[in-house]
């Protein structure tokens, strides 16, 4: 179990590197992830960095992974993207969740 959180360790900071670098890939690599791997990954980074990708990420797309986020994160990464993408966004989410997140 030790080695395995080592490794993601150090993944988590090459993503984030990939994210500053290059948003548009990360977020697009993360898209096309299984859902459960891009959560996996995503759970453990920075808020900015979750911010920057999410904005790059296809609405439809990024719903879903927000809505496996903590409720706190998922309202932290809404509350801070721009009012179109988090519009959109918005769009793709069931009633129920949107007034979790408000």
């Amino acid at each position: 179990m030790l080695e395995t959180m080592q490794h993601k360790t150090s993944g988590e900071e090459l993503l984030e590197k990939f994210i500053e670098t290059a948003p548009a890939q990360a977020a697009s690599a993360l898209e096309n992830m299984p859902l459960s791997e891009a959560v996996f990954w995503m759970t453990s980074l920075r808020a900015q960095s979750l911010v920057l990708c999410f904005e790059q990420m296809n609405p439809k797309k990024a719903a879903p992974l927000l809505r496996r986020l903590p409720i706190k994160q998922a309202v932290f990464i809404i509350s801070r993207l721009n009012a179109q993408c988090a519009a959109q966004m918005m769009l793709n989410l069931p009633a129920p969740y949107k007034e979790r997140l408000t």
